[in-house]
Order: structure tokens, then sequence, then C-alpha cells
């Protein structure tokens, strides 16, 4: 899911000439990795 998301967003930033702020994205990913570890602990 995250990467279809990542995908369709630096889509429309291009299109729309936007800063894509990866730091934000790999922020994100990094939160929803430790919610599904503390999820299966």
């Amino acid at each position: 899911m995250c990467d279809l998301f990542h995908s369709l967003a630096l889509q429309v930033a291009i299109h729309f000439e936007f800063n894509y702020r990866q730091e934000e994205e790999d922020g994100i990913r990094e939160y929803l990795r430790m919610v599904m570890e503390k999820l299966y602990e």
C-alpha cells in the first residue's frame, strides 16, 4: 500500500511541480513499521 501511495504521490508532485518530501515519507514508513511490530508481538 505504501509503495502504491509513493508512486502516485511522486507522479502528482512532478506533474504539479511540487517538491516531494521523501524524508517525510520515510518517517511515516518507519512509524507504520513500528505500529505493525507492536500489533504482532
